[in-house]
């Protein structure tokens, strides 16, 4: 019960500053080549409603390994557990609604803009980032290895 994921939820004009600063990045660090297909990308997230940015409390993890020190070696596993169960509870949520989301990593690109543009405390470690807003398109369809190939049931 470490309670140590945080979340920021920006809209408006914060989501389409963070991501036109995402789109500069991502443009002064792709080729040519490859910037047409990742601009296209880029522009959904900034034309969707909003965006939650998924933070992990480096203090909280800490003093859990201090409190535990027997068990100081897992905590950072478990913390990346614990913050993969938060995203996809809030995807599901979000979904049940009818509102449609992504899960992104353009950590890189943007952990210096949020501690100035939202005075975010230096303690919080950027995980993700997660657009939503209205579905638009069905995301396309996917290869998956069949069930009984990743999923055994004994008895």
């Amino acid at each position: 019960n470490s309670q140590h994921q945080a979340a920021l939820i920006v809209i408006g004009k914060h989501h389409k500053h963070l991501w036109e600063h995402v789109i500069l990045s991502v443009k002064a660090t792709t080729s040519e080549k490859r910037l047409r297909k990742k601009l296209e990308k880029l522009n959904k997230f900034q034309n969707a409603y909003g965006t939650i940015l998924f933070f992990d409390r480096i203090s909280v993890i800490q003093a859990m390994q201090k409190k535990y020190p027997k068990a100081k070696d897992k905590f950072e596993e478990w913390m990346h557990q614990a913050q993969g169960m938060v995203q996809i509870n809030v995807w599901t949520a979000l979904r049940s609604f009818g509102i449609g989301a992504s899960l992104q990593h353009y950590n890189a690109e943007i952990n210096a803009l949020l501690n100035i543009m939202f005075n975010i405390d230096d303690d919080w470690a950027l995980r993700a980032q997660m657009p939503f807003g209205t579905i638009k398109t069905l995301p396309e369809d996917k290869d998956f290895i069949p069930i009984d190939k990743r999923v055994k049931v004994k008895s």
